[in-house]
């Protein structure tokens, strides 16, 4: 009982990383494009989408396993 248990909790683990890694690498991309043709509202989107980012993995390292 306690492997499947544990089982659960690392596959539950795996997809909140997975869901945090394609948050940064949209992130990273918007960054990129951004810096690429200077569009100033862009870079403000970026900005804004970065809280969002770090509020999902700073909630997700709070959490007891």
């Amino acid at each position: 009982m306690a492997r499947i248990e544990f089982q659960h909790s690392l596959d539950a683990l795996e997809a909140s990383l997975q869901e945090q890694g394609a948050l940064v690498l949209r992130a990273l991309r918007a960054a990129s494009d951004a810096l690429e043709s200077q569009d100033v509202e862009l870079c403000d989107e970026v900005i804004a989408f970065d809280d969002e980012v770090e509020n999902a993995v700073t909630s997700s390292v709070r959490q007891p396993p």
